[in-house]
């Protein structure tokens, strides 16, 4: 006698469409089957009449999953010669679990599949061993190599639409031989093959990691922070609030999906903390202390927002909508950063490190922890860690300050207003000190949205 399932259909969200999917149990288990999109021909109604399909079969324990169907003809458990193909199986795994998952993780699927089915599709999953993986790995190599030339003799070779194709890094290519070893580890539980030929680090190739840029110095925050506030004061420029989500990577460590999530109700001005509750993992679901420079910074653009309501993005685009990891790369980091190195070079100052990402930032704050003597449990909880070991080893290149720097940017940080000012003052008197050099270093001088005239700019 079978089991009975409940009837639930639901509908998420897919990028700008959405897709139905059904959940229920089935012989013990929790069950969770994606259907397709609107695009696709499904609706609700038939989303209902595939559920009481399969509940009638769950109830006669005839149900088989879609990823065990196509494998259930070939017989002998899908091994020798007749196994399913790789690219067959690797489909029906992705397909089944889409709607588990964000809209940006299908898309990383599907692009290691665009590199992993080329290789493998038409090899039976039975004949995919160790050598097979090298193999695709010395073919990746090869293939990135050969791009690599192409590209440095003007003729590139180009996609379906004319792009040229960009040769693959070592850990891009890793990144596609974990996603082979994810799928393959499906291959393993239903017993189509004995063990992962995927795992291992002996199939993957060696990357020597380099410290992650961050901005090294107090001088270096002061002006990506005053580039920003330049930013927004320009009328010529649609975005107007690119100081608040700068200082709010800066200065809280928070990563981009859950900057763009952020919400007025999550940040508690009373007690300083911004409590983030979006995150990709259980531990990034935590408190962050809010930095005075920060706060300040937050208040005035929350009066300048019309003290919008709890449930209300904190950051918006110029529509309205949430931003993007793309949105604020491109439409707020990258100016903000062309900006920061002309102040710098104005300022005699060191250039920033290439490579500033949002991500980079989120270094930064933690450099600020540690130059602060933060201990590694702390900074593991602000950063939405399981592990302070893991802390240290990737950020320990953060904790080499002297005593000089660190009050620069502890009066970077801890002051509401012109902190950035003080902190570029102290910098050039310590430079000029060592060298004797005698430099004259100007602040901007733009005046923020609302500013009164002659008043102390609020921006750093």
């Amino acid at each position: 006698m079978g089991e009975r399932c409940e009837n639930n259909v639901l509908e998420r969200p897919y990028g700008r469409s959405k897709v139905f999917a059904l959940r229920f149990r089935a012989y013990g288990r929790r069950r969770y089957l994606t259907l397709g999109t609107p695009e696709e021909g499904w609706t609700r109604r038939r989303g209902e009449e595939e559920m009481e399909v399969i509940r009638a079969e769950v109830e006669r324990g005839t149900w088989v999953p879609p990823a065990l169907r196509h494998m259930a003809a070939v017989g002998d458990r899908g091994r020798g010669e007749d196994a399913a193909p790789f690219g067959s199986f690797a489909r029906s795994q992705v397909k089944e679990r889409r709607g588990e998952v964000r809209p940006a993780t299908s898309g990383y699927w599907d692009w290691a599949l665009g590199h992993l089915l080329p290789f493998f599709a038409d090899r039976p999953l039975t004949k995919i061993d160790v050598w097979a993986v090298d193999a695709y790995r010395l073919h990746k190599l090869e293939e990135s190599d050969d791009r690599r030339r192409r590209l440095a003799e003007g003729r590139p070779l180009t996609d379906a639409v004319g792009r040229p194709l960009r040769p693959l890094s070592a850990g891009s290519i890793n990144k596609t031989i974990e996603v082979l070893r994810w799928l393959l580890s499906f291959a393993v539980e239903y017993g189509w093959i004995d063990d992962n030929p995927a795992a291992g680090k002996r199939r993957r190739i060696k990357v020597e990691r380099s410290p992650p840029p961050h901005l090294e110095s107090a001088g270096q925050i002061a002006a990506v922070l005053d580039a920003a506030a330049g930013l927004d004061a320009d009328p010529g420029w649609l975005i107007d609030d690119r100081l608040p989500v700068v200082a709010t990577l800066i200065f809280s460590g928070l990563r981009v999906h859950e900057l763009a999530a952020l919400r007025w109700g999550d940040l508690d001005f009373v007690t300083s903390m911004i409590h983030v509750r979006h995150s990709k993992t259980p531990a990034g679901i935590r408190e962050v202390s809010m930095l005075p420079a920060l706060r300040g910074r937050l208040l005035l653009h929350r009066d300048r927002r019309g003290r919008p309501g709890t449930r209300e993005l904190v950051f918006t685009t110029s529509r309205g909508g949430p931003r993007t990891k793309d949105n604020i790369r491109l439409r707020v980091l990258r100016p903000v950063l062309a900006r920061a190195e002309e102040l710098l070079e104005t300022r005699r100052q060191a250039s920033l490190p290439p490579g500033i990402t949002p991500h980079s930032l989120r270094h930064t704050f933690t450099s600020l922890l540690f130059a602060f003597g933060e201990d590694p449990v702390s900074v593991m909880r602000q950063l939405g860690h399981t592990d302070p070991a893991f802390t240290l080893r990737a950020y320990a290149h953060s904790m080499s300050r002297d005593a000089g720097e660190r009050e620069r940017l502890r009066a970077l940080t801890e002051g509401d207003q012109g902190a950035g000012e003080a902190a570029i003052g102290a910098e050039e008197s310590h430079r000029n000190a060592a060298c004797g050099a005698e430099l004259v270093v100007g602040s901007s001088n733009r005046r923020a949205p609302g500013q009164r005239p002659g008043a102390r700019s609020p921006q750093l």
